[in-house]
């Protein structure tokens, strides 16, 4: 029995990365994870390497830079699996962002808080999520790119 053994964890950024990783790895201690990214193909590689980890779950193909898009995400989870524990925001753009919106992808300690919230793509899901519903459900982890790089943090299961 793994330590998540029993939670639904919807995890944005989902298709790569930090959200990959993390997405697997809470299927591997037992959790049923909804993967939310932009690209159905990336989705659909993490959902086969959560089945390759014994795990259940499933994926959203969302840009949630769009709002209603994001609260698909949120309103898809809750319909398929009734409730959503924890909640890992690891969406963000790729580095092509610095071509359109210059300081964007400077060094953290000199990046303007304003272009963070440009280069996290959850940025308005995660400082919005006090209006979300589910909000007395969650109890178990709220992650986001930002803090972890800000207060470098590992990232760490809360049990």
């Amino acid at each position: 029995m793994g330590r998540l053994e029993g939670k639904v964890a919807l995890v944005t950024g989902a298709g790569t990365g930090i959200g990959r990783a993390c997405m697997v790895m809470f299927a591997r201690e037992g959790a049923t994870v909804m993967g939310v990214s932009r690209t159905q193909s990336n989705l659909d590689e993490t959902l086969a390497q959560v089945t390759k980890a014994s795990g259940k779950g499933s994926v959203f193909s969302a840009d949630l830079s769009d709002p209603e898009l994001a609260e698909g995400a949120v309103e898809t989870c809750i319909e398929r699996y009734q409730r959503i524990d924890i909640l890992l925001n690891a969406a963000g753009v790729g580095y092509n962002l610095r071509e359109t919106s210059a300081g964007s992808m400077d060094p953290l300690d000199t990046t303007p808080v304003d272009k963070w919230r440009e280069v996290i793509v959850g940025y308005p899901f995660t400082a919005d999520f006090h209006r979300l519903p589910l909000r007395d459900q969650l109890f178990e982890i709220v992650v986001d790119q930002l803090e972890l790089l800000i207060r470098g943090d590992k990232l760490r299961v809360v049990t």
